[in-house]
């Protein structure tokens, strides 16, 4: 079964029952094999009355009018109409016999739909017959021109044949289109009048002093089409009443409400309320269960710096996906201190299946922003474009993450510090991605297919290293290196909690530890720490990326006095910054290590005591990674340094 997530700011969960289910299948009992085909369930019939052959890219399909696909356990029917040559599609999937039973009220044939590509949609019809399975047995009952273009769930009425036993067909009558897809069959009974609150659709972070409308989803579950309904909220202390009328809402329809009230927030703090869709078509509803619904925003000084993670999803198999490299690149180099991006790899050798399946990006390249904007388009400027709009949403938190890697333990420790400004109640989760930059491999799987070649597509594209116009179809392996590349996720897609879930007013951590075991280059990675808001779908809150991972050794004794080490710009060219915040002042040795362990530069720097900014000349510094280690008294703090000239 094909899930279907709407994400909205708050989701609530549909709980409402209907009348009585007569058939259900969602296809999820039958067994799929590797190549992603299965048997349909027994009792179906598909009928391929057109004969086309499928377009090369279809030939899976063979002979099939609809075939079973995807995996087991999540399964659903499809049906082509891209044919060579073109025509129509007149391809017929027929469920077995259903009984509906005489005392039935009004009866539906329920179904999810959707359509591969929105300049190609295809549409269908729905047939039923009381008799047999031939073609002049059924009757017309519904058309649509184009299904869907995402997951959605349709319903047709079939109240004409309460008291009979039928089959239902759907056919696909498309002409010169691409793919349908359908999933979870039933023929049930719908309630005449059920307005269901689908969610509530607000942004839960706010600064002081604003005032906010309440905005809602109304969702259709009954047999009727809503023309008139009642939207209430409330505060706790005044109520507030909206009329609607003058619309048509079909059944499985939806319908976005705005409240004409708004609720100040004036000071910092955790403001609740609740919401009501009542009497729809001026009746009871008739399943007054799923009406309500409550949500709080949470209201901030807006003091804390917001920062903005950007999860591109790509694969080397991509021809398009060198234009997410490209736009990474700049975002990285153009926002080094505000923009976390890291590149969720699909179907090739960099691939952790954990994270490509949480993303869940079909569209590549693609990508998510804040874990809030899914699936969408990726381009430098429509990065820049995210970014300034996430970047303008105030955080009721500061994340700050430090990495420390242990070479002699081969221990990764990554400490992830979270700092509140009031105690706020909730499902909040920490997590942490292990990053690694410079990543390359010399099997097929790591040669980058590419569009933008003069031997394909010949557009212009530069960056991440390439001219990619100038560059052959497919890039040899040993010509790509990839950055960016999640690697490892601490704390699973979805992060872990701490306590209570909630967040302290102050400083609170949390702890992940691993070992690298020789699988990722140590002066290649960096480290994103991720606070997630579990009530929110698991948004992210805050972000923050220690690009300078420590290196120290397990006899190495950190220097307590050093409370603040970082150097910028890194990579660097003929120079870089050294900032120290110091308890106490003192001299400070400051050595460049090569990887090797040699010593390529050395200095003796005298520091005052608090934060020390010192400018360290690279110009003799050949290209390279390399150690940048401050020791005094025995004691030590590293850092990596990257030279690029």
């Amino acid at each position: 079964m094909k899930k279907i997530f709407t994400l909205f700011i708050a989701l609530l969960v549909i709980s409402g029952i209907n009348g009585q289910v007569y058939y259900s299948e969602d296809f999820n009992g039958v067994t799929i094999g590797e190549t992603g085909i299965g048997v349909l369930p027994e009792g179906f019939l598909q009928i391929n009355y057109d004969g086309k052959t499928p377009a090369s890219n279809l030939s899976y399909m063979g002979n099939n009018a609809w075939i079973l696909t995807g995996v087991t356990g999540a399964g659903s029917v499809r049906s082509i109409s891209w044919y060579n040559p073109a025509g129509v599609s007149d391809d017929w999937l027929i469920l077995p016999e259903i009984s509906i039973p005489a005392t039935s009220g009004k009866v539906f044939f329920t179904f999810d739909e959707v359509t591969i590509d929105p300049s190609y949609p295809d549409g269908y019809q729905v047939w039923v017959s009381t008799t047999g399975t031939e073609k002049a047995d059924f009757t017309l009952v519904s058309s649509k021109a184009s299904a869907t273009t995402e997951w959605s769930r349709s319903a047709v009425d079939i109240s004409a044949y309460v008291g009979n036993t039928v089959r239902i067909a759907v056919v696909n009558n498309s002409n010169d289109k691409f793919i349908l897809i359908m999933d979870n069959f039933k023929v049930e009974e719908l309630r005449d009048n059920n307005a269901t609150l689908a969610s509530i659709n607000y942004g839960k972070y706010q600064k002081s002093g604003s005032s906010q409308n309440i905005g809602s989803t109304l969702y259709n579950s009954g047999a009727n089409a809503i023309e008139s309904f009642t939207y209430t909220w409330t505060d706790g202390v005044d109520t507030y009443t909206k009329f609607v009328d003058n619309v048509n809402i079909p059944t499985f329809g939806s319908y976005e409400i705005t409240s004409d009230d708004q609720l100040d927030l004036p000071t910092t703090g955790v403001y609740s309320f609740g919401v009501s869709v009542v009497n729809p078509n001026g009746s009871a509803d008739s399943d007054e269960t799923d009406n309500d619904g409550s949500g709080s925003f949470v209201v901030v000084s807006g003091d804390y710096t917001k920062k903005v993670l950007i999860e591109e999803g790509t694969g080397t198999w991509c021809g398009w996906c060198p234009r997410g490299a490209v736009a990474m690149e700049f975002m990285r180099e153009n926002y080094p201190e505000t923009f976390v991006g890291i590149a969720v790899h699909n179907g090739d050798p960099m691939t952790v299946s954990e994270y490509d399946d949480g993303a869940d990006i079909s569209a590549f390249p693609g990508a998510n922003v804040g874990r809030s904007s899914l699936g969408v388009s990726v381009g430098t400027s429509e990065f820049e474009s995210y970014y300034a709009t996430e970047r303008e949403a105030p955080t009721p938190a500061e994340v700050s993450t430090k990495a420390i890697y242990d070479r002699d333990n081969d221990e990764l420790t990554i400490t992830l510090t979270v700092e509140s400004e009031f105690d706020i109640p909730g499902d909040y989760r920490f997590a942490a991605v292990l990053v690694e930059d410079n990543v390359s491999g010399t099997d097929d799987g790591y040669a980058q297919v590419n569009y933008y070649s003069s031997q394909s597509q010949n557009i212009a594209l530069s960056g991440a290293g390439h001219n990619w116009q100038q560059e052959p179809s497919t890039v040899p392996a040993t010509d790509m290196e990839y950055d960016d590349v999640g690697r490892v996720l601490l704390g699973g897609y979805y992060g872990v909690a701490d306590n209570s879930g909630s967040l302290l007013e102050g400083s609170q951590t949390h702890t992940f530890t691993m070992k690298l075991e020789g699988n990722y280059s140590y002066e290649n990675i960096w480290v994103a720490g991720l606070l997630l808001d579990n009530d929110f779908g698991g948004q992210v809150v805050n972000v923050d990326a220690d690009r300078n991972v420590e290196i120290i050794s397990g006899t190495t004794e950190l220097d307590p006095n050093v409370t603040r080490f970082e150097i910028f710009p890194n990579p660097a060219g003929q120079y870089t910054n050294l900032s120290l915040n110091l308890n106490e002042a003192g001299k400070v040795n400051l050595s460049i290590y090569d990887m090797n362990g040699k010593v390529v530069k050395s200095e003796e720097v005298f520091f005052n005591e608090g934060i020390n900014e010192y400018k360290l000349d690279l110009s003799n510094i050949n290209s390279g990674a390399y150690m940048l280690g401050t020791t005094r008294n025995g004691k030590t703090y590293f850092g990596k340094l990257n030279v690029v000239k």
